[in-house]
């Protein structure tokens, strides 16, 4: 069956038994980042190495890295390929782009050239963000290649250190003050 933007995930009667069950909420992923800060703020959200963020810490690094994503130009529907591993950085890049309504496109950190060109013909990311090196393994160079081949690729985003030419931004040099309006996203819509 082909699926189109206006497919259900769920057949509408079970839609509407999961929602009057209370099993489906009707929140959207990037709206939950705020409902647990107001639940948990100064609670522990994350911890990577020597690093723990509370639910406050987290929301505000959500909404700089969703204002830093909007600066360069990414929007509601729009596609981007992530390929980090579970860190900080996958997780406050999934939520902000949730919140902005783009679609995260998920690949494992293992997956190599053939298998992210197979998905970047699927799904024509506008961005790709990656580790710059991980188990040894140089993104970088495989990123070049990547957008070399994919011309929907307009900005390389690293985790870690990256080359100064474009299309490669840090990461860690995205994120923005400046306040972000987050587009009404429906969440019984499916991602297409």
């Amino acid at each position: 069956m082909k699926t189109t933007p206006d497919t259900p995930v769920r057949p509408r009667a079970e839609q509407e038994l999961y929602i009057e069950n209370n099993y489906w909420q009707q929140q959207s992923l990037g709206s939950l980042v705020s409902v647990w800060r107001t639940q948990f703020s100064n609670n522990v959200a994350l911890i990577e190495a020597g690093t723990a963020l509370t639910y406050a810490q987290f929301e505000q690094r959500v909404l700089a890295h969703s204002a830093g994503f909007q600066q360069l130009g990414l929007k509601t529907g729009d596609h981007v390929m992530i390929q980090l591993p579970n860190n900080l950085d996958f997780v406050i890049s999934c939520f902000a782009m949730f919140h902005l309504g783009v679609i995260p496109i998920l690949a494992m950190p293992a997956q190599r050239e053939s298998d992210i060109a197979a998905l970047c013909d699927l799904s024509n990311p506008v961005a790709y963000i990656v580790p710059n090196n991980y188990l040894g393994h140089d993104y970088i160079a495989m990123a070049e290649r990547i957008v070399s081949a994919c011309p929907s690729i307009e900005h390389v985003l690293v985790s870690g250190n990256a080359p100064a030419t474009a299309p490669f931004t840090p990461l860690s040099q995205l994120a923005s003050t400046t306040p972000v309006v987050a587009p009404s996203i429906d969440p019984t819509a499916s991602a297409f």
